[in-house]
């Protein structure tokens, strides 16, 4: 969220997030700062995420919404990314 080709995503959505504070805190390397920036109102907005039912759930309303590609992201190799597919696959 802190590219600013998400500027207008986040614009559209309603959500308030500093993306320079953000950028600022990741090129020092202060993630805890970073993750403080991002509130779980813009997590909710912008992710398929929580529990695999959770977001089981979510990526079938994006689905029922016409979305057919999802972008995956914060997952560490393909054995978690496997993992996570299978999770919360319908």
């Amino acid at each position: 969220m802190r590219g600013g080709h998400h500027a207008a995503n986040l614009a559209q959505a309603g959500s308030a997030l500093d993306q320079a504070a953000v950028r600022a805190a990741l090129a020092r390397e202060d993630f805890a700062a970073a993750e403080a920036l991002v509130s779980d109102e813009v997590v909710r907005r912008h992710s398929a995420s929580g529990t695999a039912d959770e977001v089981r759930a979510r990526l079938g309303a994006y689905r029922a919404a016409g979305l057919d590609e999802i972008a995956l992201a914060g997952l560490s190799s393909p054995d978690e990314t496997a993992l996570v597919l299978i999770a919360v696959a319908p």
